[in-house]
């Protein structure tokens, strides 16, 4: 059962990158250019060039940003490893040393 909950609460963690992506593109699709398609509605059935500029920039865009997390995910893995090890010793300095790199780190990487 333990199994179960973890195997269901991972595949949602990966599940909900590509869904929220999928909205984000959902709504620019569907609302991109509305505010001028009342000086620039579609004439001769040709659709709204902004808001398929809008929709053919999101594709890379959140291409990219989905991306990204898997050039900081060695920073998790390390973490993982090096507080297990810490705490399986018991070695309290250990596991406070490796949080202050690993926020050092992150900070640095989110800059």
């Amino acid at each position: 059962k333990r199994i179960i909950f973890f195997v269901a609460t991972t595949f949602l963690i990966w599940v909900s990158e590509p869904l929220l992506s999928l909205v984000d593109s959902a709504a620019v699709g569907r609302y991109a250019g509305k505010s001028l398609s009342s000086t620039t509605s579609t004439t001769m059935g040709n659709p709204n060039v902004s808001s398929v500029i809008q929709l053919a920039a999101l594709g890379p865009a959140t291409m990219l940003c989905d991306s990204s997390i898997y050039l900081t995910l060695f920073i998790a893995m390390a973490t993982t490893n090096k507080l297990a090890r810490g705490f399986a010793k018991g070695d309290l300095e250990d596991q406070i040393q490796t949080m202050s790199h690993v926020l050092g780190v992150s900070l640095a990487v989110g800059i």
